[in-house]
């Protein structure tokens, strides 16, 4: 046979501050797509112009010599190219 207990006073439910939602004005959202949107563009236009264009302009100081590494000369080339 159990006993009944006495009602015990349940400690007060303490609820935590709601966090607010860290939303996007419009104009933040619309600017936010369209770079979204831009992405892929950009992308490629770095990886199939942009990387050949400062590529070229690197080997365009060097030489190549298949005995040795590749070595920097400087204006070399442009010098012999304008005269």
């Amino acid at each position: 046979m159990t006993e009944l207990q006495p009602n015990l006073i349940q400690p007060a439910i303490v609820q935590k501050p709601k966090k607010k939602k860290h939303h996007l004005r419009y104009d933040q959202q619309k600017i936010a797509v369209s770079w979204l949107f831009l992405l892929p563009c950009l992308i490629g236009f770095i990886i199939f112009f942009v990387y050949p264009l400062i590529m070229s302009f690197i080997y365009s100081f060097s030489t190549l010599d298949l005995s040795a590494l590749a070595k920097g000369e400087s204006y070399i080339h442009f010098g012999q190219a304008f005269t």
